[in-house]
């Protein structure tokens, strides 16, 4: 019977090899389509290379363990490595070529919508933002009215020995 450790252990190893992983999905996430079953094949083939090429990606435990378990030098080499074989098909196959770019050209797009927004969210709030600024601002002055009142008050209400 394995103990709570081991367990834990194993689903840890198992999704730090998830995260490692080269999928052919991967490719076609970056190329912003699907592709071919030709074409498939031959991204497997390009994965594989790339695998056995990259230490970080084969091991992506003993990898990690110098970010304590972090899986960043396996992410990262993932990363090149998937740009490596996208660049690799793009350069044999001009549909590949032409997806990738409307797809990075649709990505652009999106940040430049989002960045518009984001412009247009932070206008809308400036207005509290300064309202809200102002009456912080105000606070030590209206504080001082109201001590001021207060004092004339007791003042009032305390009989004068006079």
């Amino acid at each position: 019977m394995k103990t709570n450790k081991e367990i834990y252990n194993e689903a840890f190893n198992d999704e730090l090899e998830k995260i490692a992983k080269i999928r052919v999905g991967d490719i076609e996430d970056v190329v912003g389509g699907y592709l071919s079953d030709s074409l498939e094949d031959e991204a497997r083939d390009l994965i594989a290379k790339e695998t056995a090429k990259r230490f970080a990606v084969r091991h992506p435990v003993l990898a990690s363990l110098p970010t304590l378990g972090l899986p960043i030098w396996p992410s990262i080499s993932k990363g090149k490595a998937i740009d490596k074989i996208t660049k690799s098909l793009a350069r044999k196959h001009p549909e590949i070529r032409k997806m990738k770019a409307k797809s990075e050209k649709d990505a652009y797009r999106a940040m430049i919508e989002q960045q518009k927004l984001d412009i247009e969210s932070d206008k809308a709030n400036q207005l509290s933002n300064a309202a809200t600024a102002a009456g912080i601002a105000a606070l030590p002055l209206i504080t001082t009215i109201m001590d001021n009142k207060r004092k004339e008050k007791e003042k009032e209400e305390t009989p004068s020995v006079y």
